[in-house]
């Protein structure tokens, strides 16, 4: 059908902060050398448009995938704001109390200096509609999504026909999801079926399921 579209959301590859387990939001980090190197397995997918998060590593994992691809940067595809937190780790900060009570409630408060998981969630909502309205506007037939580890999971959230919360969703790094629906339910904002993105091995001899 002419009115069907295809959207694939792919988180970025993994940087130093993220190989160590360290709360990283908006700190502009590259992608480690390892990250690059684990980068492929998408040279099947042919988007039209590419939208991606405006930090570098999402920007970075877009040129590395789909090189001769333009990208789109849309600031509301963030991660999370964790102020004061960027940079650490959940051990480095155990003797916080501060920390301490945002483990049990997260989604009521919000980081030092940072965000709260409301704020999170309007500012993911707000990108992905501008995203969304722009595929309905211009008929976009096949678009990638590059962004990060949370601000995915809640816009999967979003679409998923199961209904599956937040945390549901395995999405290592250099992973993702997609979906095909039409222009009317897009724009309705109905939900959908989610299928991992297959990945293909670099000798191209057939898909491989493995993840980094």
């Amino acid at each position: 059908m002419d009115d069907i579209v295809a959207i694939t959301f792919l988180r970025h590859g993994l940087t130093e902060s993220n190989a160590k387990n360290a709360y990283l939001g908006w700190t502009d980090e590259v992608l480690s050398e390892q990250g690059r190197r684990e980068l492929c397995g998408y040279s099947h997918i042919n988007p039209t448009f590419i939208f991606t998060s405006d930090l570098k590593r999402c920007k970075e994992t877009a040129s590395i995938l789909f090189p001769s691809q333009s990208i789109s940067t849309v600031q509301g595809l963030r991660e999370m704001h964790f102020g004061d937190w960027e940079g650490l780790t959940h051990d480095e900060l155990q003797a916080d109390k501060h920390y301490q009570k945002w483990l049990d409630n997260y989604d009521k408060m919000s980081t030092p200096n940072g965000e709260s998981f409301q704020q999170f969630q309007q500012r993911v909502e707000t990108g992905w509609e501008q995203i969304r309205n722009r595929i309905i506007s211009e008929k976009i037939k096949e678009t990638v999504v590059i962004a990060h580890g949370g601000s995915l999971r809640y816009i999967l959230s979003l679409l998923d026909k199961e209904k599956k919360s937040f945390w549901d969703f395995p999405l290592s790094h250099g992973t993702g999801y997609t979906i095909q629906l039409t222009l009317q339910d897009l724009g309705e904002g109905k939900r959908c079926i989610l299928s991992p993105v297959e990945r293909l091995m670099e000798n191209g001899s057939g898909p491989s399921k493995n993840s980094n």
